[in-house]
C-alpha cells in the first residue's frame, strides 16, 4: 500500500492503522508457529514489533525503511530521515520530488 502525502494527518492515520494490522497478524503467526512445548517457554512473553515504512521517490526503485513516527510532524520527520539516507548513498536529494510511503 502506498501514499504520497507526507504531511497529511489522514494518510499518517491510515499508515498507522495498516501497520497495527500487520503487527497483530505477525504476532498471531508467531504464536501459531511456536510448538506447544515452546509455547510454555514463551508463556506470557511480550512480543515487540518495530513499525517502519519504506519511502522512495516516485518513479524510482530505490527505497529505504525508516521508523514510523506518529504525530503532527511524523510525516516530515520520516521524509527527513529518508532524505538523509538518500544523501549518504547518492550524494544528493530531490527536493520537491513526490515521495511514496510503502507499508508492505
Amino acid at each position: 500500500r502506498s501514499s504520497d502525502s507526507a504531511n497529511n494527518s489522514e494518510t499518517l492515520t491510515k499508515l498507522a492503522s495498516v501497520l497495527d494490522s500487520l503487527v497483530v497478524a505477525a504476532e498471531e503467526e508467531v504464536r501459531i508457529q511456536v510448538s506447544e512445548s515452546e509455547a510454555n517457554v514463551l508463556g506470557s512473553t511480550k512480543l515487540t514489533a518495530k513499525r517502519s515504512v519504506t519511502i522512495r521517490y516516485d518513479g524510482t526503485d530505490v527505497a529505504y525503511p525508516v521508523p514510523f513516527i506518529e504525530g503532527a510532524d511524523g510525516g516530515r520527520t520520516m521524509v527527513d530521515r529518508f532524505e538523509e539516507e538518500y544523501q549518504m548513498r547518492f550524494g544528493f536529494v530531490l527536493p520537491g520530488k513526490r515521495v511514496v510511503f510503502d507499508t508492505a
